[in-house]
């Protein structure tokens, strides 16, 4: 899949509504922000506790190793709302996602 800003949304899917994301998240109009590459290893524990929090309490597994981090502006009744995610590192996702800063996303949760 290729990443071109002129004629295509970039799709970001997620398996569950996380507590770090803006309510309705899948409604909004949200944007990426920046990207960048972080070790698992360098990630605070309770910022991976924070980030991993589904909506009922359950938590998903970061892969370890070299993750992507992308940080997101999302269109909200109070004005915005700025959150982070970590996506497994791929060569492949790494060079979409490096062409996406200042584009709108399409936020979709694959269950709710």
């Amino acid at each position: 899949m290729r990443f071109d800003p002129a004629s295509l949304m970039l799709t970001i899917a997620f398996d569950g509504v996380y507590k770090k994301m803006p309510y309705g998240i899948h409604l909004l109009e949200t944007w990426v922000k920046d990207i960048g590459v972080i070790e698992y290893a360098d990630i605070p524990e309770s910022e991976r506790l924070a980030d991993t929090e589904r909506t009922d309490g359950t938590h998903y597994q970061l892969p370890t190793g070299k993750l992507i981090w992308v940080k997101f502006w999302s269109v909200t009744a109070l004005g915005g709302e700025e959150w982070i995610t970590y996506r497994r590192f791929t060569q492949e996702n790494y060079d979409i996602l490096k062409q996406a800063p200042g584009h709108e996303v399409k936020v979709i949760i694959k269950k709710t």
